[in-house]
């Protein structure tokens, strides 16, 4: 059942000395026995398209296709940085966390790395822990641990209990050169055996292969084409990619795809030297299908990959699997999440206006809807059940520029057939609706941020008039630069405060790091607006202008994240809800809740990136709308340890009559004295 042990038994250390002239005929040979040893045991599958390890979201595996998931495969990057350089170190884990009673085959507390051909049995150590390292570098991979370090291709070697029996399992890695490791496909021993060979199961020409419709030319140019390419490419001359129609079944037939004219297909020819391990690329305006007629909207197609023999090879012509059915249409992207305002007192729809900007070719598009669904539902709410409302459902309008500003109507219902009424969290989704009016055509937006009707209206982000105070960003706010770099072994950290109504007193720390960190931490019993998402509880809401802030929004008053390990230099890493590019986002808003009186007192901050631009504040006590804005005394350190330094741009001091008084945050006068010098020490 396995392979002949004298073929198969090569250390690993002996490979790694051999030039590839030396290896390949080895190699060839392996792969030979390997396919005579195929016995139907394995459950093979792609992973369509290959799937690169995230930060954001993990990778998850189930190896035995039973529903229930069984490995997550996930990204984990840390950022030191050195502080008399301010050079950054990154690193870079490669994770693999196994569920219930699935093991990972390990090597120095690390996952094993199998080459193609290696025995994968109960002989290997094998490991429940919640994670293991694949491998993690730093440095641009100066530094790598793990037997991965280095290598570009391998297996992990998984093993899953069912009952009392261990089935065995490969899962195929790629490693590019560009810090990104790929997830490619995996077998599955379905008959309990004692080990698998790594590898075993692999067909052999090109496997994950995908079509997509990507542009709006209306002809093959829309179609993006991408597959692995072949485990060992020295068997074949050339890939030759055919388009099908998804219901012609003629396309399976090896010999007809095979005698198939040059201008019915797209051929690459096989280069060896190329070290990507995936061809990718758009089809031309003049590509036709198989059958050689033109490539038009409203048609499901797949994608075939003919692999074509060398002359003189072992091997013949092999088709690899098909790609998922897809169909050439208007591509529609969906619009941004909108934002919403309570801009009414009316207790229903005519109270809601709905803001977003479109990102889609708006020819495609017929127009948009609006529905409005309560808090509890947005997980059920999709496409298909959006197209299946009737026009009593939602508030439609044309598709017209870039950015969209309309009221809802009156009467509409929510998704569930109900009037749309006060004291209720509901979200909103605009549903792009495609001029072909069918699901496949259509796209749905995320939803809103939950709002409320409320009466009178919720203070809102950038909200200004009666009873707001507002002002462009200054030191009584918060000095320049809001945080004060210095180093601490090898981080870079510092801390500002921020004075946010102006009334003296400190309502928040503020913490920063260069380049990378963010974060807020409230002072007495001042809160920070924060999101509703369960899985980041301490990241700071992000708000559009107008947006509501309120009391029954979600606020902390422990140390809340606006951005964390957001990279300079890889700004595809981040934490936080800023976009990863922070530092070109658009102008945005987070909110301040002031609890120093009976009354909660609310406030914005408009920033750009991490720039502050201008905050408001409720006004609630007459006169503190004639604080001074004019700049007379600036004291520093803050915050200071043993002395503080007191400067006045006044030159004449006897005229002034300058008086100090030092207050503490109980209230208590600590100290009196006259200023009649420019700059004075106190301690």
């Amino acid at each position: 059942m396995y392979h002949n042990k004298s073929i198969l038994i090569i250390s690993k250390k002996q490979r790694t000395n051999f030039s590839i002239s030396r290896i390949l005929p080895l190699f060839i040979l392996m792969y030979i026995a390997f396919l005579s040893a195929v016995n139907g045991q394995q459950y093979y599958s792609s992973l369509s398209p290959n799937a690169k390890f995230s930060e954001r979201e993990d990778i998850r595996i189930d190896i035995n296709k039973d529903g229930i998931i069984d490995y997550s495969l996930h990204l984990k990057m840390i950022v030191r940085v050195d502080g008399p350089t301010q050079s950054e170190n990154h690193t870079y884990y490669f994770q693999i966390k196994p569920s219930e009673y699935c093991e990972v085959a390990v090597h120095s507390d690390s996952a094993s790395l199998f080459f193609f051909n290696e025995t994968i049995d109960d002989e290997q150590i094998w490991s429940t822990k919640n994670t293991i390292n694949i491998q993690y570098i730093t440095n641009s991979r100066e530094f790598s641990v793990g037997q991965w370090s280095h290598n570009r291709e391998g297996f992990l070697g998984l093993r899953k209990l069912i009952g009392d029996e261990y089935h065995y399992a490969w899962l195929r890695l790629h490693y590019d050169l560009l810090h990104s490791m790929w997830a490619v496909d995996m077998a599955y021993q379905e008959e309990v055996t004692e080990a698998i060979i790594a590898g075993e199961g692999l067909p052999s020409g090109a496997t994950s292969v995908v079509g997509e419709d990507s542009h709006d030319f209306s002809d093959g140019r829309d179609i993006q084409v991408s597959f692995t390419k072949a485990f060992n490419e020295y068997q074949f001359s050339e890939y030759r990619v055919i388009v099908a129609k998804a219901n012609d079944s003629t396309a399976n037939d090896l010999d007809i795809m095979t005698a198939l004219s040059e201008d019915k297909y797209y051929r690459i020819p096989v280069d060896t030297n190329w070290t990507s391990f995936t061809n990718s690329f758009f089809l031309s305006s003049s590509s036709v299908d198989k059958n050689g007629e033109a490539i038009t909207a409203n048609t499901a197609y797949k994608i075939h990959v003919l692999n074509m023999s060398k002359p003189g090879s072992a091997f013949g012509n092999t088709l690899s699997n098909p790609s998922s059915k897809f169909y050439l249409r208007s591509y529609i992207s969906p619009v941004n999440k909108p934002s919403i305002q309570d801009v009414g007192n009316n207790n229903s729809a005519r109270d809601i206006k709905v803001n977003f900007s479109t990102n889609s070719i708006q020819t495609s598009i017929s127009e948009y809807r609006v529905f409005i669904s309560p808090s509890e539902d947005i997980d059920s709410f999709d496409i298909e059940k959006a197209l299946g409302l009737s026009d009593d459902f939602y508030t439609n309008i044309s598709s017209n520029g870039s950015m969209i500003s309309f009221g809802l109507r009156e009467g509409q219902l929510d998704i569930n057939g109900n009037l749309i009424a006060e004291d209720i969290f509901y979200h909103a989704f605009v549903l792009s609706v495609s001029k072909d009016s069918s699901e496949y055509y259509s796209a749905l937006s995320l939803p809103s941020r939950r709002f409320i009707l409320s009466t009178p209206s919720y203070f809102a982000a950038g909200q200004k008039g009666d009873n707001i105070l507002s002002y462009e960003y200054d030191e009584s706010f918060c000095s320049w630069p809001y945080w004060n770099v210095s180093s601490v072994g090898t981080q870079v950290v510092g801390r500002n405060t921020i004075d946010v109504n102006r009334d003296g007193l400190i309502d928040y720390t503020i913490y920063g790091g260069a380049h990378s960190k963010l974060f807020l931490i409230p002072n007495r019993n001042n809160e920070v607006l924060i999101c509703e998402h369960e899985e980041h509880e301490s990241w700071i809401d992000i708000l559009d202008e107008y947006e509501a802030i309120g009391s029954n929004y979600h606020w902390s008053a422990d140390k809340s994240i606006l951005i964390d390990q957001a990279i300079y230099y890889f700004p595809e890493f981040y934490l936080g809800h800023l976009p990863y590019d922070y530092r070109n986002y658009k102008d945005y808003y987070i909110a301040f809740k002031l609890m120093d009186g009976e009354q909660a007192q609310y406030a914005w901050l408009k920033l750009n990136g991490a720039r502050f631009l201008e905050y408001g504040f409720q006004d609630l006590s007459s006169g503190t709308n004639n604080l001074s804005t004019q700049k007379y005394f600036k004291i520093f350190p803050n915050p200071a340890t043993n002395h503080i330094q007191i400067q006045s741009s006044f030159t004449n001091f006897a005229s002034k009559n300058i008086s100090v008084s030092m207050i503490n945050s109980l209230g208590i006068t600590i100290d009196e004295f006259g200023l009649s010098e420019t700059s004075i020490s106190k301690d």
